[in-house]
């Protein structure tokens, strides 16, 4: 069964992450940098046709995680006085799974993947 990939309006990620989206030609890829002043940062992009993500997560300089996804169905987002996370939810044939982004207060990923 296809499913279409759901994201957040523009603004939905500039309220909730403080981040604007900017496109990526030639493909309409769309990517969100985000660097708080602590030397980390997240380069997080997303294709809908394809339904792909790709976050690269960084401290220092160095590649901490960089993990490419396909079969994303949903990118949702959360923010409050305590934490501001991405949730993307993923289902392709006999998988589904989720990954979590916690952006603040601290950078830390959650990832699942099951049978269905």
């Amino acid at each position: 069964m296809f499913r279409e990939l759901i994201v957040p309006s523009d603004d939905d990620f500039l309220t909730h992450l403080g981040v604007t989206l900017e496109s990526l030609e030639p493909h309409g890829t769309r990517q969100l940098m985000w660097e708080p002043s602590s030397g980390a940062s997240i380069a997080f992009s997303f294709y809908i046709p394809g339904r792909s993500v790709r976050l690269i997560w960084r401290e220092q300089g160095r590649v901490v995680a960089d993990v490419f996804r396909e079969g994303a169905t949903q990118i949702s987002l959360k923010s409050d006085k305590q934490e501001a996370h991405m949730w993307i939810q993923f289902f392709m044939d006999s998988l589904n799974g989720e990954l979590k982004v916690w952006l603040y207060p601290k950078i830390r990923l959650q990832d699942r993947i099951l049978l269905t």
